[in-house]
């Protein structure tokens, strides 16, 4: 689905960070309204200008999460509790999502509630 589409978004945020996927945007040069009556109808919030500054925060925030990561593959995917996962790179990187509406402690890792952390392995340990 498309990133202006979506009922929760910043679900859809997390979700994209424990794949390793970026967005897509369905976005128009006009207001949407000038599709009323046509075969693109459906196309309900659409407007660059609208939507500009989300784009930008969006690909800002899954860059914090995924840039430590590029080129990386995914090693382990698992599930560290109820709404909280792990996954964990080859590069030594491991990103925890909180799907929670509360914080989540282990040792000295926490996690915001809907929100993610990224970890990063130290040489030689």
């Amino acid at each position: 689905d498309y990133s202006n589409f979506s009922a929760d978004r910043q679900k859809e945020l997390l979700r994209m960070i424990e794949y390793g996927t970026y967005p897509a945007w369905l976005v128009t040069g006009q207001n949407s309204l000038e599709l009323l009556n046509t075969p693109s109808e459906w196309i309900y919030t659409s407007e660059y200008s609208v939507w500009k500054g989300e784009i930008v925060s969006e690909y800002q925030y899954l860059a914090d999460a995924l840039n430590p990561v590029i080129g990386a593959r995914i090693l382990r995917h698992e599930q560290m509790d109820t709404g909280i996962v792990r996954v964990t790179y080859d590069n030594g990187v491991s990103i925890v999502i909180n799907y929670t509406d509360t914080g989540f402690a282990r040792g000295n890792m926490y996690v915001k509630a809907l929100d993610f952390t990224v970890i990063e392995e130290k040489e030689g340990r």
